[in-house]
């Protein structure tokens, strides 16, 4: 370990005011190594914190130091390395605590020294970022200290923090979970918007900046929840919980984020039962806040599970809906609708009725899916008792769901058209056995897979344990590794497949309760002409085949049902002589699938004339999905 210099220097140096340097040894419990780290204030009121390697700072390189970074006041190096001592290197830590004082045991020699650096430092500025303290969060970083007390708008940012301590925090200043005292990182990733800062540093209207950029109204930036420091643990970005509160009356809303944590477990569940439709989820607030969580807790226990039961049975309901009637509707927009109408806790008994009914009985696997799909992993081990076996057979995902006692099987057509995939998990540990169900969903466009881990249920949908979601993460590492990806390329391309062949989906059997509020809610006729596998007459409605491979976010914004396509025959396609292209406004968007092509190729051919449309685009379905088409004969 490098000696350490004395602290105490008759005069500061050029370009710097005051230092602290400490032996890695001498810091506080995991931050504990063999390198220095040293705090330099420098004369523009800057402080500066670095991990050196190979140097021992004396006067004359702290000189140089402090003239090295004299242009820099954005920040952007990452280590500096002097002519004056060219074996030596300073790594900049911009995350590391602007004082030195919470670095240093009281009882260690040098914490008066610490204590001395610590006094020269703006005072007002160290005390605003110690407000904004909370669990899982640092905001008293060497940088963020620089963005206040040595900005040429010191006071109207002091001011601005002071004002509004939830919303402009994160714009002016950068969160962190924890002081960083080793990586010398940038820490860009704040949320900086232009409008904002200029309405902080020149006083204009920062209550309409604010409301603009977050999608608010003034009312609730001016509101009492906007003022004191919290930090969003919601499953959603702050300004996505702000419009959820601004979608409230004023007198249902959460008054603190106090009131929201004491219900935040329930939150990401609330929001996975209206999915896409989330903002929808306020008006399940009918009364205050509080109020409804405690009322909802007492009558469905366990509420969590009993929320993401929910979300199983508004699957169920899209997929009869789409059986019985041959149309589309999202899940999250018949939650919406629902409670809308009735209310959550009509949604939530209705599920109980329905997984009640279910319960110890799996479905069969009607309308024609395949019994199979491709494994990715098969079976995967882990050292100490943990082993993980894919379901890749409908059989296998009946019997997980009448050994568990979830409804686990319904799960299967998931698997089969939108690549979905589900383990079994278990542990024999000395903590004891355990067994869980995990699902997987695909999240990613084009032909390969990225699976994230979208539901993990022990026996009856208990909760389980932080080990068994410690393995699955795990085992979500191993489903997405390289070395898959061929096992994800072929899930993928049987997904597509079995859409393009498949004609009958499962007709879900549903109580006559659940049937009765679909009608009503969605304006269903009693019988419907249009049953599954009764196409139009002498024409086609299907997902455009290959659209996948000609996905334009841009173009998306522009796709409206009714909007007419075109159909070009390519006798000369050298993987089908029968293929048909389909053409939006000119531009290629796929094929019709086979082997539907094959009844209008030669048709076309012959002169028949068809028209063709947009029937249907759900931007949140997967590539293969989410474009449908229609076909006529004139």
């Amino acid at each position: 370990m490098n000696p350490m210099p004395e602290f105490a220097l008759a005069q500061p140096g050029r370009g710097w005011r005051a230092r602290f340097c400490v032996p890695g040894a001498a810091l506080v419990g995991r931050d504990k190594d063999e390198q220095a780290r040293l705090w330099l204030l420098l004369a523009d009121g800057r402080v500066l914190v670095f991990r050196l390697v190979r140097v021992v700072p004396d006067d004359a390189i702290l000189d140089a130091l402090a003239q090295a970074l004299a242009d820099d006041a954005r920040g952007d190096l990452l280590e500096v390395r002097l002519d004056a001592a060219p074996q030596a290197c300073f790594l900049v830590l911009y995350g590391a605590p602007a004082s030195p004082v919470f670095c240093v045991d009281a009882g260690n020699p040098l914490f008066g020294d610490a204590v001395a650096f610590h006094a020269g430092l703006d005072g007002e500025a160290l005390a605003a970022l110690a407000r904004l303290a909370g669990p899982n969060t640092f905001w008293a970083s060497a940088r963020n200290y620089n963005r206040l007390a040595a900005h040429s708008r010191r006071m109207e940012r002091l001011q601005a923090l002071q004002r509004f301590p939830l919303l402009v925090p994160p714009i002016l200043l950068t969160r962190q979970r924890w002081h960083n005292l080793f990586d010398p990182k940038r820490y860009r990733w704040r949320a900086h918007d232009d409008a904002v800062v200029d309405a902080v540093e020149q006083g204009r209207d920062l209550t309409g900046a604010l409301a603009a950029y977050y999608g608010i109204s003034r009312g609730l930036v001016r509101s009492s929840f906007c003022a004191s420091a919290w930090v969003a643990a919601t499953g959603r970005s702050l300004a996505e919980f702000l419009q959820f509160l601004d979608a409230m009356p004023p007198n249902r809303r959460p008054q603190s984020g106090a009131e929201v944590d004491a219900y935040g477990q329930h939150l990401p569940a609330l929001w996975g039962v209206f999915g896409a439709h989330w903002l929808a989820a306020a008006s399940v607030f009918r009364e205050a806040y509080g109020q409804v969580w405690e009322r909802l807790a007492r009558r469905f226990e366990p509420l969590n599970e009993s929320l993401m039961d929910a979300g199983d049975y508004l699957r169920l309901l899209a997929r009869w809906v789409f059986a019985t009637h041959r149309r589309r509707v999202d899940p999250g927009k018949i939650a919406a609708l629902w409670v809308g109408a009735r209310g959550l806790p009509s949604l939530l008994a209705a599920s109980a009725r329905w997984h009640a009914r279910i319960a110890g009985r799996g479905p069969g696997n009607a309308g024609g899916l395949p019994e199979t799909v491709p494994a990715i992993v098969g079976e995967y081990h882990e050292a100490g008792g943990w082993q993980a076996r894919e379901l890749a057979t409908w059989q296998s995902l009946a019997d997980e769901g009448d050994a568990m006692r979830h409804c686990v099987a319904d799960y299967w057509d998931d698997c089969v058209l939108l690549a979905s995939r589900v383990f079994a998990l278990e542990s024999a540990t000395n903590e004891g056995d355990e067994r869980a169900t995990a699902l997987f969903e695909d999240t990613a466009p084009g032909n390969l897979p990225i699976y994230r881990l979208a539901q993990l249920r022990g026996t009856g949908n208990a909760r389980v344990s932080e080990a068994m979601d410690a393995f699955a993460q795990r085992l979500e590492k191993e489903l997405n590794a390289p070395q898959r990806a061929e096992g994800r390329a072929l899930a993928r391309q049987a997904a597509q497949d079995a859409v393009v062949s498949e004609r009958k989906p499962p007709v879900e059997r549903l109580d006559d309760e659940s049937i009765a509020a679909l009608r009503s809610l969605l304006a269903l006729p009693e019988a419907s002409g249009e049953l599954v596998g009764v196409q139009p007459a002498d024409g086609l409605r299907a997902p455009v085949a290959g659209y996948a491979h000609a996905l334009d976010t841009a173009r998306e914004a522009h796709f409206a049902a009714g909007q007419p396509l075109a159909l070009v025959r390519e006798p000369d396609n050298p993987f089908d002589p029968l293929a048909i292209r389909i053409e939006w406004q000119g531009h290629k968007i796929g094929y019709v699938p086979r082997p539907d092509n094959a009844r209008y190729a030669e048709r076309l051919d012959a002169g028949e004339i068809f028209t063709a449309r947009i029937s249907e685009f759900s931007p949140q379905a997967p590539p293969w999905l989410r474009l449908w088409f229609e076909i006529r004969a004139e």
